[in-house]
């Protein structure tokens, strides 16, 4: 389990969310439940979450046009229905399934992660977070190696390339 699916699993448990994935939540649950996903979309980096129950439905999303949607043919939410967190990065040219259909425009690149909510025994999956991130920084940063490496290589080849003149010069002078 990773450390993301382990916190959505506690916190999961200690809201009781498993009456509001089964839509048998009184009001109360409801509202914790719900405030434990905006808080998760309101962490660094996430633009969008969507919740799904046991059926693939969509039961919460803070993208109002996926809930009561059923993505049933997401090859990555079928394998967290298997009890298997998972991660793809989506480009926004190579976009190929419907909720992407509604992406804000901003989001060129993104993460998307799929984590199982098991019950309290962990004995079944009662649904699936799926949460989307922008992996703007983690791109900076890799751009910003890839130029060092760039320029390590290119001063490295400059010494190289002076040390070899110098020592074919100091042999052909004698």
């Amino acid at each position: 389990m990773t450390r993301s699916t382990e916190h959505i699993q506690a916190i999961s448990l200690l809201k009781n969310s498993e009456a509001y994935f089964q839509g048998n939540g009184n009001i109360e649950n409801k509202r914790d439940v719900e405030k434990f996903f905006q808080f998760i979309v309101n962490s660094p980096n996430i633009f969008r979450i969507n919740v799904h129950d046991a059926n693939y439905k969509v039961i919460w999303s803070n993208e109002a046009k996926l809930v009561g949607m059923t993505f049933k043919d997401n090859e990555e939410l079928k394998i967290a229905y298997t009890g298997k967190s998972n991660f793809s990065l989506g480009v926004r040219d190579q976009l190929n399934k419907d909720e992407h259909d509604f992406l804000p425009e901003r989001v060129d690149q993104f993460i998307e992660s799929y984590m199982p909510v098991w019950d309290e025994k962990h004995e079944y999956i009662f649904g699936v977070i799926e949460t989307y991130k922008s992996p703007k920084a983690l791109f900076e940063i890799l751009e910003t190696i890839k130029l060092m490496i760039g320029l390590a290589s290119l001063l490295g080849g400059i010494l190289l390339y002076g040390l070899l003149y110098w020592m074919l010069g100091m042999v052909y002078r004698r």
